[in-house]
């Protein structure tokens, strides 16, 4: 065709990232010329390539209530019983034996596990039905950005055609169109690979003992609808049901301790299994006859020097930034990204001038990538630590909850006003962050795996005080004024969850006195193994409610099995 066709926004790609965004754009300026170019032939395969079958809230939020997709997400897909943790590698043969982390009961707050496939499958047939052109089987193969208006070219053998529209977003996932183009491209250091594949059946870890007491922890049923962690140094394994029957499992690996080309095929994959998780190969190898796919992804992190434009691109879901799948981040930054996407087409469509804030978004996007990498960056070597990965777990679900989800559920990402305002309480927040996972790396480097009795453990993060109250007010509806109060109290508790922390492992470690005040901002145990005191700007003392949640979370006077320690 010779005559571009006159798109408000063209969207490139038809995954997850792509529709969503279309419907959302739709949803909010409903006489939105859109059009989706899908490389996929209508109807897709059932692909279990598509990584991000597990949703957290920020996630879940945008997918139920900013999309309006909650009727189909509870009558369609799975409900999802939070994240579950089973720590001690060195029990791996018996999981009755290993000390668990998981809710007991339906979580106040919803999230869900999605087939992916069914899933973009519904979301196409919304887009079709909203008037969205969806042009499915055509290959983007090239784009031509002019401030008049941008030119896309799309192929489908033997056809070429050309689209022209005044927005053009790259939602190509790991393809990177766009970001590839512009020359975008920015690496992240850190050395994490997986493996990944689907099962045609149900793999319920709530079969693999029949301890009675074991069972009785939790209702029957509601371990398989958790995603389930098996973690080890320097790996994890997840175990995630989908809506079909099948059952998607995951290796992730720091590649650095494990052979990735060892496990890069499913006999590998089993093989590596018997070595760390010899139960898990054996049940997982009975049903191997019922794989559905298999897919390898080295070193799957990467970044992007800028998301948002005011020359009217963008880029969203893994065509922009991806850190890693460990707490099922993914529709996290998709639900950032396409509402930062869609608030500047809006705008600029309907006339208003937009580069300060697309400058200010892109900023504030690529900074919270760089602010959560600390969390994952080398910290798979935490993974084996049992009782140190339990503090870690507890305190990434607090700054997740108290700041990145509240701040989401009450539309701040796109309040310039207020994300100045509360600019600084986040930079704390980062630091804050920033210091204490440096702390846990050096706690695991120095500390030997625990010789723990094998007898198990169970904590339910909601039996934790300041775990519920997080988990419950991430989404209260809040005026801006009493959200950036909210956030400041927020950081307050952290502090004090922060400095008890780091007071636990210097007692540990070096015996200091469990209730000395210390400034978790600057306190460093590299530091204190090193003779320098644990003073600082703003010391913070102990606070008793505060050390009775972390004793819980530290599996401390667990009726199977204590696991206090006495300081050296």
């Amino acid at each position: 065709m010779s005559e571009p066709t006159p798109f408000d926004v063209l969207v490139l790609g038809g995954g997850l990232a792509g529709l969503t965004l279309a419907l959302q754009i739709h949803r909010q300026r409903p006489g939105t010329r859109i059009a989706v170019v899908d490389k996929a032939e209508w109807p897709p395969p059932v692909a279990a390539h598509k990584v991000g079958e597990s949703t957290v809230e920020l996630g879940t939020y945008y997918l139920r209530q900013v999309l309006g997709l909650a009727d189909y997400l509870d009558a369609q897909q799975l409900p999802k019983l939070g994240l579950r943790f089973f720590f001690d590698p060195a029990q791996a043969d018996d999981i009755a034996r290993r000390l668990e982390m998981g809710a007991s009961g339906k979580l106040p707050v919803p999230s869900h596990q999605l087939d992916r496939g069914l899933f973009e499958v519904e979301l196409a047939r919304r887009v079709r039905d909203a008037g969205i052109e969806h042009l499915t089987g055509w290959r983007v193969s090239g784009v031509q950005l002019d401030k008049a208006g941008h030119t896309t070219t799309i192929k489908r053998a033997p056809d070429t055609r050309t689209l022209g529209s005044r927005w053009v977003v790259d939602a190509t996932g790991r393809a990177a169109t766009l970001k590839r183009n512009l020359g975008l491209l920015a690496p992240i250091e850190h050395h994490a690979s997986a493996v990944w594949f689907r099962l045609g059946t149900e793999i319920d870890v709530a079969d693999w003992s029949d301890d009675p007491a074991w069972s009785a922890r939790v209702p029957a049923g509601m371990r398989r609808l958790s995603t389930n962690h098996l973690m080890g140094r320097g790996y994890w394994v997840w175990l995630i049901p989908l809506a079909s029957g099948s059952t998607s499992i995951g290796i992730v690996t720091d590649d650095r301790e494990h052979d990735l080309k060892a496990m890069s095929t499913f006999e590998g994959a089993l093989r590596w299994l018997a070595e760390h998780e010899p139960q898990a190969a054996r049940i997982i190898g009975g049903h191997a006859d019922l794989l559905q796919d298999f897919l390898v992804l080295r070193r799957y992190s990467h970044h992007a020097e800028r998301m948002f434009s005011s020359a009217r691109w963008a880029l969203t879901g893994d065509a922009g930034a991806f850190l890693d799948p460990f707490y099922s981040p993914g529709t996290d930054f998709i639900a950032l990204a396409n509402t930062y996407a869609t608030d500047l087409i809006v705008r600029e469509l309907d006339g208003e001038k937009i580069r300060s804030r697309a400058n200010e978004y892109s900023r504030t996007f690529l900074q919270m990538v760089d602010a959560w990498l600390p969390v994952y960056q080398n910290m798979y070597r935490v993974f084996g630590h049992t009782q140190i990965l339990a503090l870690k777990v507890a305190w990434d679900f607090c700054t997740y909850w108290s700041f990145q989800v509240l701040m989401f559920v009450n539309r701040g990402f796109t309040d310039v006003a207020l994300m100045t305002k509360t600019r600084g309480l986040w930079q704390r927040i980062t630091e804050l962050n920033a210091a204490l996972q440096k702390n846990l790396l050096f706690w695991a480097s120095v500390e030997p795996t625990p010789e723990l009795d094998g007898r198990g453990g169970f904590v339910d993060p909601m039996s934790i005080t300041f775990l519920r109250d997080f988990h419950v007010g991430m989404v209260d509806v809040l005026a801006p004024d009493a959200l950036a109060e909210r956030l400041a109290a927020n950081l307050a508790r952290l502090e004090l969850i922060s400095a008890e922390i780091n007071r636990r492992a210097a007692c540990r470690l070096y015996g200091l006195a469990p209730d000395t005040p210390l400034d978790p901002y600057v306190f460093s145990l590299q530091d204190l193994a090193g003779g320098t005191p644990p003073a600082g700007p703003t010391p913070v003392g102990s606070d008793a409610a505060v050390v009775q949640d972390i004793d819980r979370c530290w599996f401390a006077g667990d009726a199977r099995g204590a696991l206090t320690v006495s300081p050296r």
